[in-house]
Protein backbone atom coordinates (compact mmCIF):
# COMPACT_ATOMS: atom_id res chain seq x y z
CA UNK A 1 0.00 0.00 0.00
CA UNK A 2 3.00 2.21 0.74
CA UNK A 3 5.92 3.48 2.67
CA UNK A 4 3.79 4.70 5.35
CA UNK A 5 2.47 0.88 5.60
CA UNK A 6 3.14 -2.34 5.75
CA UNK A 7 5.26 -3.73 2.62
CA UNK A 8 3.04 -6.37 1.68
CA UNK A 9 -0.17 -4.99 1.67
CA UNK A 10 -1.62 -4.29 -1.40
CA UNK A 11 -4.97 -3.12 -2.55
CA UNK A 12 -4.04 -5.09 -6.03
CA UNK A 13 -1.32 -5.91 -8.18
CA UNK A 14 -0.42 -6.22 -12.28
CA UNK A 15 -2.92 -3.09 -12.72
CA UNK A 16 -1.67 -0.39 -15.09
CA UNK A 17 -3.71 2.42 -13.93
CA UNK A 18 -3.20 6.06 -15.97
CA UNK A 19 -1.16 9.00 -14.62
CA UNK A 20 -3.16 11.16 -13.04
CA UNK A 21 -3.51 14.61 -12.89
CA UNK A 22 -4.45 17.33 -10.33
CA UNK A 23 -8.03 16.57 -9.48
CA UNK A 24 -8.50 13.06 -9.99
CA UNK A 25 -9.94 10.80 -7.92
CA UNK A 26 -9.18 6.87 -7.53
CA UNK A 27 -11.84 5.04 -5.87
CA UNK A 28 -11.29 1.64 -3.92
CA UNK A 29 -14.69 0.12 -3.70
CA UNK A 30 -13.46 -2.80 -0.83
CA UNK A 31 -10.34 -1.87 1.20
CA UNK A 32 -10.74 -4.42 3.80
CA UNK A 33 -8.86 -3.37 6.93
CA UNK A 34 -7.96 0.30 5.18
CA UNK A 35 -11.41 1.29 5.55
CA UNK A 36 -12.67 4.07 7.98
CA UNK A 37 -12.87 1.59 11.20
CA UNK A 38 -9.26 1.21 10.99
CA UNK A 39 -8.22 4.74 10.11
CA UNK A 40 -6.21 6.47 12.39
CA UNK A 41 -3.18 9.02 11.47
CA UNK A 42 -0.66 7.03 11.26
CA UNK A 43 2.95 9.10 10.77
CA UNK A 44 0.89 11.98 11.43
CA UNK A 45 -1.04 11.28 8.04
CA UNK A 46 -4.42 12.49 8.20
CA UNK A 47 -7.34 9.91 6.94
CA UNK A 48 -8.47 10.46 3.07
CA UNK A 49 -11.88 12.12 2.64
CA UNK A 50 -14.86 9.68 2.38
CA UNK A 51 -17.59 9.42 0.45
CA UNK A 52 -20.46 7.43 -0.38
CA UNK A 53 -21.41 6.46 -3.90
CA UNK A 54 -24.87 5.07 -4.66
CA UNK A 55 -27.08 5.26 -7.41
CA UNK A 56 -24.74 6.75 -9.74
CA UNK A 57 -25.04 9.55 -7.40
CA UNK A 58 -21.75 11.04 -5.09
CA UNK A 59 -22.17 11.84 -1.51
CA UNK A 60 -19.46 13.16 1.11
CA UNK A 61 -19.49 11.57 4.50
CA UNK A 62 -16.28 12.39 6.00
CA UNK A 63 -13.69 15.36 4.25
CA UNK A 64 -9.91 15.13 4.89
CA UNK A 65 -7.93 17.11 7.50
CA UNK A 66 -6.25 19.50 5.62
CA UNK A 67 -2.13 19.83 6.66
CA UNK A 68 -2.91 23.33 8.76
CA UNK A 69 -5.54 21.68 10.77
CA UNK A 70 -3.09 18.27 11.51
CA UNK A 71 -0.45 20.59 12.44
CA UNK A 72 -2.79 22.56 14.60
CA UNK A 73 -4.02 19.90 16.31
CA UNK A 74 -0.28 17.83 16.99
CA UNK A 75 0.74 20.92 18.58
CA UNK A 76 -2.56 21.26 20.85
CA UNK A 77 -1.60 17.57 21.91
CA UNK A 78 2.44 18.68 22.77
CA UNK A 79 1.06 21.83 24.52
CA UNK A 80 -1.51 20.19 26.54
Amino acid sequence: VGPICETGDYFTKDIILPSPHENDLIVIFSVGAYGSVMSSNYNSRPPASEVMIQNQKIQLLKNSQSIEEKIKSEISHLIG
